[in-house]
């Protein structure tokens, strides 16, 4: 096992304001309407009219469902809100570099032969694989190691893991897609 040492190509000072910012946006995306108001529809009252059109010297009603009624339906419900919001592009780039540089300082990084089983293991652990493999994730299910594709890493997983560990294609894969050198020791 061999700890890499990766730094960026070009020097970038961190900024917490934009990081904070873009994370902001990044939850608000995968936020949930939790909130459901229930519209005429939905409200549980029978169809048959309060009272008859005329005669009666009340206004006329449909159903006891209308909004206009109390613990009627609402009109306009907010089930369907949108929270998400859009990030400039360069300003993602940006952030996608700066956020590298803070899981710089807070993760050790590592390179491995994957035959072997000499995995060090640390309070949280990310195994870095090119391909889904069966047989690892057998060896590896009962310790304290997470296993993810390259493919579906996200930013935001990276910075919940004291260790990650590479093979050699997701390495490559890692340093081509992030921008990084690598440096090796």
């Amino acid at each position: 096992m061999k700890k890499i040492n990766l730094t960026l190509k070009e020097n970038i000072k961190i900024k917490y304001k934009t990081i904070n910012e873009v994370l902001r946006i990044i939850s608000l995306k995968n936020r949930k309407n939790i909130s459901k108001q229930k519209n005429r529809g939905e409200v549980s009252y029978s169809n048959k009219k309060p009272w008859k059109q005329k005669g009666t010297g009340n206004a006329r009603s449909g159903r006891k469902s209308s909004p206009v009624w109390i613990k009627g339906g609402r009109a306009f419900t907010n089930s369907k809100e949108n929270f998400s919001r859009k990030v400039n592009k360069r300003k993602f780039i940006l952030f996608k570099k700066m956020f590298f540089l803070l899981i710089l300082k807070k993760t050790s990084f590592f390179f491995i032969n994957i035959n072997t089983s000499n995995i060090l293991e640390f309070k949280k652990t990310l195994l870095i694989i090119y391909k889904k493999n069966l047989i690892l994730e057998q060896k590896l299910k009962n310790r304290n190691i997470k296993i993810m594709k390259i493919a579906n890493i996200k930013l935001t997983s990276l910075i919940k893991y004291n260790c990650v560990i590479f093979n050699k294609r997701s390495l490559n894969k890692f340093l081509i897609k992030y921008n990084f050198i690598k440096n090796e020791y």
